[in-house]
């Protein structure tokens, strides 16, 4: 009963253009809406999260193409950041297509070097002098495999952390694996600042740190990497979401397959493979 009042709530927004509200603000709404309503449920003010299975208006396809860095300009940057105590945070923004929040919110704890995989299950923000924890944008946990090189990098940072941790006199063990000089969780604007101040000594292109999420999401599906993967990899809630954004690139990359499915098709130009 909750989740019909709730649902007949959104659609009283009237989001059909008709002089009421927009989607994207209905959804804003609903977000907001959930996300007070799952902390008193994750506390046991209420039984169940009226907003769960909610269905807010989509908000309308905007065909934007979304900056991003190439391959090159990728490497340039993390020669940039090398030797930085900061390095692997923009080591993982890049390879993983995670928000800024989720890798500022990582725990060790997070980290199954064995499995070779991270789990993002949720997202450290700023706000009004302070940070926060908080859910993933789509309240949804997700394990993103991570490869060796990133691990090795990882394992070094690990050290280094160590180090500051012997050297301080104030250590606070937190768990986080990006932390201020003292061990306690570090202010994500630290990651965006950081940034700024590393591409400002370089002539890469000047693109905010969001785009290095849409670096890794455009590369990836250039390089063929299916759109389920990368759906699941960016924390999309669905990989509709992600044909949506990406639309553009997808049809690019649809463009350049064309070849490569003609040679394998007709000339069994695949590679070899097992029957």
């Amino acid at each position: 009963l909750l989740n019909e009042i709730y649902q007949s709530l959104l659609a009283s927004g009237r989001c059909d253009g008709s002089g009421g509200l927009s989607p994207a603000t209905v959804r804003g709404i609903h977000l907001i809406i959930h996300k007070a309503l799952q902390d008193a449920h994750d506390v046991g003010l209420i039984p169940s999260n009226p907003a769960s299975k909610a269905k807010p208006p989509r908000p309308r396809a905007q065909r934007i193409e979304l900056p991003y860095w190439t391959s090159p300009e990728i490497r340039r940057f993390l020669e940039l950041c090398e030797g930085h105590r900061l390095e692997a945070a923009y080591r993982l923004l890049v390879v993983t297509g995670a928000r800024r929040g989720e890798i500022a919110g990582l725990q060790w704890r997070d980290v199954d070097f064995i499995t070779e995989r991270i789990s993002i299950h949720q997202s450290l923000l700023s706000g009004e002098g302070e940070t926060y924890l908080s859910s993933p944008k789509t309240y949804r946990a997700r394990s993103v495999d991570i490869d060796r090189e990133t691990l090795v990098m990882l394992r070094s940072h690990q050290r280094r952390q160590g180090l500051e941790k012997i050297s301080s006199r104030t250590w606070t063990d937190s768990g986080f694996i990006f932390t201020r000089p003292d061990g306690s969780p570090i202010d994500p604007r630290t990651l965006t600042a950081t940034f700024k101040w590393l591409i400002r000594k370089s002539d890469l292109r000047d693109v905010r740190l969001h785009s290095l999420r849409h670096s890794s999401a455009t590369l990836s599906i250039q390089a063929g990497v299916p759109i389920p993967v990368v759906a699941q990899r960016l924390g999309h809630s669905t990989p509709q979401t992600t044909l949506e954004i990406y639309s553009h690139v997808v049809s690019t990359a649809g463009r350049d397959a064309a070849a490569r499915v003609a040679s394998a098709v007709l000339n069994g130009d695949a590679g070899s493979s097992s029957r």
